[in-house]
């Protein structure tokens, strides 16, 4: 299991928190809000299933951080991982996450 995450305590958190139930999970600190962390965190490999789940309240910060995370970063996971996780990705070769 591949998780990405900004914040790097939260990361950790759950990266752990998967391993104690036995699953095999690695974590890549990125952010979507800016183009070469999405980029890093789908170098790491193939993947066979995703979920993009980043985004920020209104609440909480600008308009323009709302459009840089929301939008512009769900165009940049999907650039970024379209390559390693196209149609037929289940079919290609896939490289072990360590």
């Amino acid at each position: 299991m591949f998780l990405a995450e900004a914040s790097r305590g939260q990361l950790d958190c759950a990266v752990s928190a998967l391993r104690a139930e036995g699953h095999a999970a690695h974590g890549v600190s990125t952010d979507v809000a800016g183009d070469k962390p999405a980029r890093t965190a789908a170098d790491e490999g193939w993947i066979v299933a995703g979920a993009h789940t980043a985004g920020v309240s209104a609440s909480i910060v600008s308009a323009r951080t709302i459009l840089e995370v929301d939008l512009l970063g769900t165009v940049r996971v999907i650039d970024a991982f379209e390559p390693v996780a196209g149609w037929g990705a289940p079919r290609r070769r896939r490289r072990a996450l360590s």
